[in-house]
């Protein structure tokens, strides 16, 4: 289904500044710290929330998985998009595809790993890859009331088993993509889609220019009061004198 699990039991949260300043301060930290930052909550200027539902044990386990949330307001789709459940589903399978195609773009999907064990690695802000079906998504849901929300996965920095905080505070802080339904500017709209379709149809199915019965009727007239001229002309007669 598209709906999301439920946050873990407890949890805190904040300000997407409190965020940035708890990260900052785990900088160097061993690693199990991560784990304050379970079942947590902020918020980043009454427009986005960030939930972190778990935290992955080491640099080298399965990623922290976490969402996010994009209020009705800032989110901005147009009210097509979210009416029924069928322009949810493709409305939440769109948002999937922006949202994986702006991490591609900017490189957030690409993973660092450099020196080995005691080296610098994770960093990477990925969703599942969408497929060529538009298809109801776990990773991406928009509501009925406009709201969006995104689930993804960050690998949290560390280098060895230190936590990198500075490094992570940009990661979640500043480089998750937030989607909204101002990208929908940049889609054809329906109007203009049916007037492509209109161009092409004009097109492929021109028709065989045709005269009117009128102008049809004269030149068969004229057809046949030739061919009696030809095939009725008098015999020359001499004078009886």
């Amino acid at each position: 289904g598209g709906a999301f699990p439920p946050p873990p039991a407890g949890g805190g949260g904040g300000s997407g500044h409190d965020l940035r300043r708890l990260l900052e301060g785990l900088e160097r930290a061993s690693y199990g710290a991560y784990q304050e930052l379970r079942g947590t909550s902020w918020a980043f200027d009454d427009t986005l929330e960030i939930k972190v539902d778990n935290v992955q044990k080491d640099a080298f386990a399965p990623p922290t998985r976490c969402r996010v949330v994009i209020a009705a307001a800032a989110a901005a789709l147009p009210p097509l998009t979210v009416a029924d459940r069928a322009s949810r589903v493709a409305t939440g399978d769109w948002l999937a595809r922006k949202f994986f195609d702006a991490c591609r773009a900017a490189g957030d999907d690409q993973r660092t790993e450099t020196g080995g064990w005691g080296g610098k690695k994770g960093g990477e802000i990925r969703i599942a890859v969408p497929s060529q079906f538009v298809l109801e998504r776990t990773s991406a849901a928009a509501r009925d009331d406009g709201a969006i929300e995104l689930r993804f996965t960050v690998a949290l920095p560390a280098s060895g088993r230190s936590i990198e905080g500075r490094w992570c505070a940009r990661v979640l802080c500043d480089r998750v993509p937030r989607p909204s339904g101002s990208d929908f500017a940049k889609r054809p709209s329906r109007r203009a889609c049916q007037r492509r379709k209109s161009r092409r149809t004009i097109k492929t199915s021109t028709p065989t220019p045709q005269t009117s019965s009128n102008h049809q009727d004269e030149h068969a007239n004229a057809a046949k009061s030739h061919r009696t001229i030809k095939t009725s002309t008098p015999t020359p007669q001499t004078s009886s004198n």
